[in-house]
């Protein structure tokens, strides 16, 4: 059985005969035991009148519905022979091919300046703007000096030319860096006696916003304990211990201008 709460919100239904014949059942009987829910359906009879009252239905003119029909019964296919016939009327007009024939010239033009088959002239060479060239050492006549350059080849050739004849030192690269600090490169550079075994690289860190640095030394054998023996420079910090990498000794040599607490969770952070 349906509760009074319940057939409060089927009351519109029921009065737009939109309910199943089951529920629609359920609610005559038990509208003709409550007088409550009677009463609420009177009521709400009432307010339909009055809206469908207040909105008069149009008279609808002669042979309106044949004309709808009409309109609904239209196959598609008349639709498809309008569209075809529309765009019959269109090919049919006097100014379609002149523009036809200008878009394809566009096209065509388009595509040949894209493509580069037409070399550029002196002119538009001259209006494209050249690179800047800075150079250090300038001469007279605007030119870079011709001896400088090839200072700088030959610097540059037994740079790369000792790098390659010298077995490299392994990395040890520290798991730990003070907040702000980035590698900036590394050197390379032989023992005052100019073995190969005596080698040393040097790893700089620096901090652009304070100013601060570290540098990392590795060296091996004999070289590393005499560069032990080095004086640090004034205001600086330094951490020196021995490490062994693939059978070799190492000395690593770290100073910097932080303090020597941070500089020593550098050394152990170290692999």
């Amino acid at each position: 059985m349906l509760t009074c709460r319940e057939i409060e919100g089927l009351l519109d239904l029921y009065i737009d005969q939109e309910l199943d014949p089951l529920t629609r059942e359920r609610c005559t009987q038990h509208l003709r035991r409550c007088s409550q829910c009677r009463a609420l359906l009177q009521s709400r009879e009432q307010e339909a009148e009055v809206i469908r009252g207040g909105f008069p239905v149009p008279e609808l003119t002669s042979g309106f519905t044949k004309r709808v029909m009409a309109k609904l019964s239209t196959s598609p296919t008349s639709r498809k022979q309008e569209s075809r016939t529309w765009s019959t009327n269109i090919m049919k007009k006097p100014w379609i091919t002149p523009v036809i024939a200008a878009a394809l010239l566009v096209f065509v033009v388009y595509g040949v300046y894209s493509t580069g088959l037409f070399p550029i002239s002196k002119q538009e060479r001259m209006g494209a703007p050249e690179p800047y060239i800075q150079h250090d050492n300038m001469t007279d006549s605007g030119y870079p000096d011709q001896q400088d350059t090839l200072e700088k080849q030959h610097t540059l050739e037994n740079h790369v030319g000792s790098k390659a004849l010298f077995s490299p030192i392994p990395d040890f690269t520290p798991g730990y860096l003070p907040p702000g600090f980035i590698q900036e490169g590394a050197s390379v550079s032989g023992s005052p006696t100019g073995e190969e075994s005596e080698e040393s690289v040097v790893y700089t860190y620096h901090n652009h916003q304070t100013g601060a640095y570290i540098n990392l030394e590795i060296s091996r054998n004999s070289y590393g304990t005499r560069a032990a023996d080095k004086e640090p420079a004034i205001d600086t910090e330094e951490v020196s211990f021995f490490a062994e990498k693939e059978g070799q000794h190492y000395l690593l040599r770290l100073t910097s201008n932080i303090s020597l607490e941070e500089l020593k969770k550098v050394a152990n952070s170290i692999k």
